[in-house]
């Protein structure tokens, strides 16, 4: 079955990629991220998922505007946030190893 399901980005999770760390969540394996807004002051991502699908590890880094980028994964932009409370903007990316 096809749905749609949320995924919050919590404020420790947001620190830890600023701090060079990365967000890893067991997501269907096509899920197809549809949305990334901000919901009750969280980075919030909505995606299409088959719920009989096998659930494999995505893997995501948050930047902050004007943050570089690491060199060491491939970048697939997914979306961008703001945290209006903060005054703060994120974007994030879906990251991959380059080396495989």
């Amino acid at each position: 079955m096809k749905t749609i399901w949320k995924y919050q980005f919590f404020n420790e999770e947001i620190k830890v990629c600023l701090q060079g760390g990365k967000i890893t969540i067991k997501m269907p394996k096509d899920a197809r991220i549809v949305e990334v807004t901000s919901q009750e002051g969280k980075g919030t991502m909505w995606a299409v998922v088959d719920t009989e699908a096998e659930k494999i590890n995505h893997t995501f880094k948050i930047y902050g505007t004007g943050h570089e980028l690491e060199d060491k994964y491939s970048h697939s932009y997914i979306g961008t946030f703001h945290l209006e409370e903060m005054g703060l903007v994120f974007h994030i990316f879906q990251i991959f190893s380059k080396d495989g």
